[in-house]
């Protein structure tokens, strides 16, 4: 059976099923209202493990924004002016309810505390925040097999500050010896308009060797 991370989690149906079927899969998401919802979900599945904190490139506490749209909520705040660069984006909806603190964990030191030692498919719905989940990875990098991360297409596109993007994240990958396999849009049936977000499939042909 394999092993999955699910990083940004939201209400865990992206995952589930991969529990369901007997794989593990560990969900991180700090935003409390999701994890009751992943808690009601994933109740008996003792193969499905939730772990309320975000994920980052450091350890400790941080600030999490939660907007209106609650589903985009993230370790970032908004950039000025993102209500024109997303017209699309129905008014109001990245509006901030407030901040809570919530606990930050790197993935290497999540991997080494559970004594994690390989991830065959890594998910990362990060909100802006992804390609430093990837780097909290360190030494680990040569235990994960292959993941898709979500970004925008481009910096002129970014939702939040730092928020990464498509030439950022490939180059990233790519840097680290990670094989990019494909790039693909996330949003092909066009509800968001023009190509604002985009998935990086990647695979690690160094996986169990380094």
């Amino acid at each position: 059976m394999a092993t999955y991370f699910d990083i940004g989690a939201n209400d865990g149906d992206s995952t589930l099923h991969f529990a369901r079927a007997g794989h593990t899969v560990w969900a991180f998401e700090p935003h409390p209202g999701f994890c009751d919802m992943i808690r009601s979900k994933s109740a008996g599945l003792t193969n499905y493990t939730l772990v309320p904190k975000a994920v980052s490139d450091f350890d400790g506490q941080a600030d999490f924004h939660v907007y209106s749209s609650e589903d985009c909520s993230s370790l970032a705040p908004t950039v000025p002016g993102h209500e024109s660069r997303w017209p699309h984006m129905r008014r109001g909806s990245m509006d901030t309810l407030g901040t809570i603190r919530v606990e930050v964990t790197t993935l290497s030191t999540f991997m080494r505390e559970n004594r994690i030692r390989r991830v065959d498919w890594l998910h990362c719905d990060a909100q802006g925040h992804d390609l430093r989940v990837l780097r909290g990875l360190g030494d680990c990098l040569c235990t994960v097999a292959a993941g898709v991360v979500e970004c925008v297409s481009s910096p002129e596109v970014a939702l939040y500050e730092g928020h990464c993007h498509r030439d950022e994240v490939v180059g990233w990958l790519e840097s680290v010896g990670l094989r990019v396999d494909s790039v693909a849009n996330n949003d092909p049936r066009g509800h968001c308009g023009p190509e604002y977000e985009v998935n990086v499939f990647f695979s690690n042909p160094r996986f169990g060797r380094c």
